[in-house]
């Protein structure tokens, strides 16, 4: 092997059932996430606590966006 060769991995290849899977359950985890959010007080700790939530929702959304692009 020479010096200026590079060696890669290949990529993971994900059926589609398994990709299906994920996308199912990432979608159960933000409907979890989403009835949280109706039933957080207006204290300040519920606020917080709403943010925390909807970085997590943002963070799921972006997960499911790929899943569904890698199709």
């Amino acid at each position: 092997m020479s010096a200026t060769s590079v060696m890669t991995t290949p990529a993971p290849v994900v059926d589609q059932a398994a990709r299906e899977k994920a996308i199912s359950y990432v979608t159960t985890l933000m409907s979890r996430y989403e009835a949280e959010l109706e039933v957080q007080p207006t204290t300040d700790a519920g606020l917080a606590h709403i943010a925390i939530v909807l970085t997590q929702l943002e963070d799921w959304r972006g997960r499911l966006a790929r899943l569904r692009s890698a199709a």
